[in-house]
């Protein structure tokens, strides 16, 4: 094949490629009035508040591949999955063979995203029944496949749902209540497709569908997935790096119907004819003062082009504390509410490179041993007997260490995290990995191993090959909890981010139940979920303080009650809902 043939195959190739594209809408307006026209949304196109983007402006650069990457942060009823659904449609019709995936943090937010491709397929298709629809072959449970051979799969945000499929376009949803494992291993499904159509010569032309992933989500808390995410966009764009992902934001404002009686907006309209947002009010500000809905509304109100009632925004308002509204409704800053760590922040309290030296401090280890399909969780800590400056969160290896850590500081530097693990296999992992800790540092040793006392066999088990355990303390639970949340006010526990990654997201999820019509809780106990970690440095801690208080090592601690007792352990097993792989990097 000569120069001039391989100029017209290429030719050719784009010609086929941008009729593709011509075949659905060419340009920003054009999508807008074809999801107007065919569907009856009038999607919004006005981004109102500072920095924030408009729910259009996501939809158009994800379904016009201005994007491979992108992070849709927006507020409840802010039409997120309904978005991504309407991407999922508009690909589906308009490029043959391309595949799409989304998967739900739980199989409950997956069937709602084929529920939304349902709705929109039924009003595109003017038809009562998805089958019905001229462009489907056939839709069975969570698969629907076009006639153009086009298919959207639905997934439920577990290991053995992500591990395996493969995909040009791949949504994920509600991230922060993903298991992060589930995550990472969901982050491998998208893959560009490319298959050969004839050319108008009978030549094969190669076509190509690329990569996309993009992430819907509410951010719910400090040190959480969506956070994370965030932090490392925004820490990128600091140092004039290309971020993994792009950034959408819109929060309730974006969402909004306008409000063409805006008393703010519109001050010299009758005041009988204005809206009532000076009448709407929850809670009272920090000064004391009411918090009326005029306060955040600020005339904002009266600009977005959105599809949300004024009468529902009021509602949400009422119905929702300060801090759970900022965070999922205004989408500016994560939530705190119902945390039992509200204090931990995953980038202050988290260094770099700790080298466990003996001379350093005592060495202790914590452990929660699994429960069926729960995962076990060893913790190791060292308690520094001096102060030091070590490498800090957003530090590179090269830099100079300018994190300067207290004495007394427990720095959780390495862990174990396994599910459907025997006792006696932890046990074997935990020598194997302190024997790769002496060999670095041959006085390297474990002084104490805190074990709940209720575990009585799997202590005898560790007893018999060596592992002595101990526990000295309280097992209630509530007051474990204020030691390690003082712990954390005072600036005395710290992590290494680059061992421990399972104990910075359990700390985040740890939380309160929330009260429910005919439902008891012991309200100072947290949910007995997602907490293996967590227990682990309960058990560490509360260990301590009683060591401390006894004199039987040295260190300066915080001092959190005088009185200990032992009572019947309130800890129980917790959902099997974990995932099966583990986090064993050695140091």
């Amino acid at each position: 094949m000569n120069i001039q043939q391989l100029r017209d195959m290429a030719a050719a190739t784009r010609s086929l490629q941008k009729q593709v594209k011509v075949l659905g809408p060419k340009d920003d307006d054009e999508l807008h009035r074809w999801i107007l026209q065919n569907l009856g949304m009038n999607i919004p196109r006005v981004a109102v508040c500072d920095g924030h983007n408009s729910p259009f402006e996501f939809i158009s650069d994800i379904y016009f591949e201005r994007v491979t990457s992108a992070i849709a942060m927006a507020s409840r009823g802010g039409s997120k999955t309904m978005s991504s659904a309407i991407i999922h449609l508009l690909n589906s019709i308009y490029k043959p063979r391309c595949q799409s995936i989304s998967v739900g943090a739980q199989l409950a937010q997956a069937d709602r995203v084929y529920e939304n491709l349902k709705i929109l397929l039924k009003i595109h298709g003017k038809v009562d029944d998805v089958d019905k629809h001229p462009m489907i072959a056939r839709s069975i449970q969570q698969i629907t496949q076009f006639i153009n051979d086009a298919k959207v799969e639905i997934l439920p945000g577990t290991i053995s749902a992500v591990n395996g499929p493969h995909a040009p376009k791949v949504h994920t949803d509600e991230v922060d209540i993903m298991d992060y494992g589930v995550y990472l291993e969901s982050r491998n499904i998208s893959q560009s497709l490319s298959y050969f159509v004839d050319g108008p010569n009978g030549e094969q032309l190669e076509m190509t569908i690329i990569a996309q992933d993009w992430i819907t989500s509410t951010r719910k808390s400090s040190s959480g997935l969506m956070q994370r995410l965030i932090n490392e966009i925004e820490e990128a764009e600091r140092q004039g790096f290309n971020p993994a992902y792009k950034l959408y934001t819109w929060c309730f404002v974006e969402s909004a119907k306008p409000v063409n009686n805006c008393q703010i907006a519109f001050p010299k309209m009758p005041k009988e004819q204005t809206c009532e947002c000076d009448r709407v009010v929850n809670g009272k500000w920090d000064d004391g003062k009411p918090r009326l809905f005029v306060d955040i509304c600020k005339g904002r109100l009266a600009k977005p082009d959105g599809f949300t009632p004024l009468t529902d925004i009021h509602k949400r308002f009422e119905a929702n504390d300060r801090n759970t509204w900022e965070a999922q409704q205004e989408c500016s800053k994560p939530e705190t509410g119902g945390m039992v760590f509200k204090g931990f922040d995953r980038q202050r309290m988290s260094i770099k490179w700790w080298e466990p030296r003996p001379e350093f401090g005592m060495i202790v280890q914590g452990v929660d041993f699994s429960g069926g399909a729960n995962p076990a969780a060893v913790e190791w800590t060292q308690v520094l007997n001096r102060d030091i400056r070590w490498w800090g969160a957003d530090q590179e290896k090269k830099d100079a260490p300018n994190r300067l850590i207290k004495a007394g500081t427990r720095i959780v530097f390495d862990e174990i995290y396994k599910s459907e693990v025997g006792n006696m296999e932890i046990a074997a992992m935990v020598m194997d990995r302190e024997a790769q800790w002496k060999k670095m540092y041959p006085e390297f040793h474990v002084e104490y191993r805190f074990v709940d006392p209720a575990n009585l066999d799997n202590r005898r088990d560790w007893h018999a090959i060596g592992l002595k355990t101990q526990f000295f303390c309280t097992r209630s639970i509530p007051e474990q909890v204020r030691t390690v949340n003082d712990l954390i006010k005072e600036d005395l526990f710290l992590f290494d981010s680059t061992r421990c990654i399972m104990l910075p997201l359990e700390m985040n999820a740890y939380h309160y139940p929330e009260n429910r019509s005919g439902m008891e809780y012991e309200k100072e106990i947290p949910v007995d979920d997602y907490n293996h970690t967590v227990s682990a440095i309960r058990y560490t801690n509360e260990n301590l303080k009683v060591i401390e208080r006894k004199g039987l090592s040295k260190g300066v601690l915080p001092k959190t009650g005088k009185r200990h007792y032992t009572s019947k352990s309130p800890i129980k097993y917790s959902a099997p809902r974990y995932l099966s792989n583990n986090f064993l990097k050695g140091p």
